[in-house]
């Protein structure tokens, strides 16, 4: 016979029906909001003049339910260019339970040609709250030195 011991606190989250309607909601408004936030960033980056083969992909939603083995999470890229080390991304990241993270990843060419632009205001992108990062991983979003309002640039 299979034994099953959970503690007062875990009977009444498994009890509570009223969280996942609650989440479905909170869901389907983060998905919509990254929707309305891919818009004005590609009209923004339009406007920018940027490459056309990094504005040539549109924006993509992304959600699942094991970061880090068991948070759920949503992401957007509003742009994107994929071409082997060569990326250009703006990721918008949602992960329960951890501040939104908002990042430009960068990589291979795009690194080359945008470096000099973000080195040389790298002093005014910080005061503004941005931090950057280099690391092998580009996509890693586990941003614990991170405040809820801060965003980090990943070269």
């Amino acid at each position: 016979m299979l034994e099953m011991r959970l503690s007062v606190d875990e009977s009444n989250v498994l009890q509570d029906a009223v969280f996942f309607e609650k989440k479905a909601a909170i869901d389907v408004k983060i998905a919509a909001n990254f929707k309305r936030m891919n818009k004005g960033i590609r009209e923004m980056t339009m406007a920018a003049a940027l490459p056309p083969s990094i504005l040539a992909s549109s924006g993509r939603l992304y959600k699942g339910n094991q970061f880090q083995h068991y948070l759920p999470w949503q992401a957007s890229d509003a742009i994107r260019s994929f071409a082997g080390e060569d990326l250009f991304c703006f990721r918008a990241v949602m992960i329960w339970g951890k501040p939104f993270s908002f990042n430009l990843v960068i990589g291979g060419k795009w690194l080359e040609t945008f470096l000099p632009l973000l080195t040389a205001n790298q002093r005014a992108l910080e005061a503004a709250g941005f931090h950057f990062s280099l690391q092998d991983n580009p996509w890693d979003v586990s941003y614990t030195h991170l405040r809820a309002h801060e965003t980090s640039l990943h070269l």
